[in-house]
């Protein structure tokens, strides 16, 4: 009826324990490494003619940290000047402003 399947008896391996690898007794735990930009955190809420309003989750991060010259520069290919960024924060929020330089952009502090 089934020409792929095999008759007759099962032989005697196919009941032995498969094998299994060795595993370590206690896995080191990782350091905890205090992340600076992290691209899946920025994301647009919308876009319209050219302008785009981004949200950055900025997690544990401090605000001043993710306000400061240079933070956003690994994403300055996606950012364009007068974009808007909202930052969210575990310490607050902000609004920061892109603006375009030379070599890419900036983001300066709404206020």
């Amino acid at each position: 009826m089934f020409p792929h399947v095999p008759r007759g008896p099962i032989p005697a391996a196919a009941f032995s324990q498969p094998r299994r690898r060795a595993l370590p007794e206690a896995v080191p735990a990782c350091p905890e490494v205090p992340m600076g930009f992290v691209v899946r955190n920025l994301s647009v809420l919308t876009y319209a003619r050219g302008f785009t309003l981004w949200h950055y989750r900025g997690g544990e991060l401090p605000l001043g940290e993710i306000a400061a010259p240079g933070f956003f520069d690994p994403a300055g290919d996606m950012l364009a000047g007068g974009d808007v960024v909202l930052v969210s924060a575990e310490a607050g929020g902000c609004v920061l402003f892109v603006q375009p330089t030379g070599d890419g952009v900036r983001t300066t502090l709404a206020g």
